[in-house]
């Protein structure tokens, strides 16, 4: 057979079954871990009951010296206190302001609400 100057060669592609199941099943894998993960994901951050949520800190002075507080979920709060010690430093400046809130948090429609 002559290939013409103008045509390109076709390429005649055989199927490996093993391999085609191969990339079938590390497919099927990696659809499944990112399903775990987005699921995991929610579970820190979506709430069942009431009590799944907390007030945490999110800034590196505390709320009775000027820091704030929010409602979020344990495992949340617990992320959020490891980058706490993380970031802040031990002399930090902290303004000696009373910044607490006297609220109660609650789950309502899966996020962690004050009340």
């Amino acid at each position: 057979m002559k290939i013409k100057s103008h045509e390109r060669p076709k390429i005649i592609v055989t199927h490996n079954k093993k391999l085609l199941y191969a990339i079938f099943v590390v497919f099927i894998a990696l659809i499944a871990l990112l399903i775990w993960l987005n699921i995991a994901k929610e579970n820190q951050t979506k709430c069942r009951v009431d009590e799944d949520c907390i007030k945490q800190r999110i800034s590196c002075c505390s709320c009775t010296m000027g820091g704030e507080e929010v409602c979020m979920t344990k495992q949340n709060a617990t992320l959020q206190r490891e980058s706490i010690v993380k970031n802040c430093q031990n002399n930090i400046f902290c303004t000696a302001v009373f910044n607490c809130k006297e609220t109660k948090c609650l789950c309502n429609k899966g996020e962690c609400v004050e009340q």
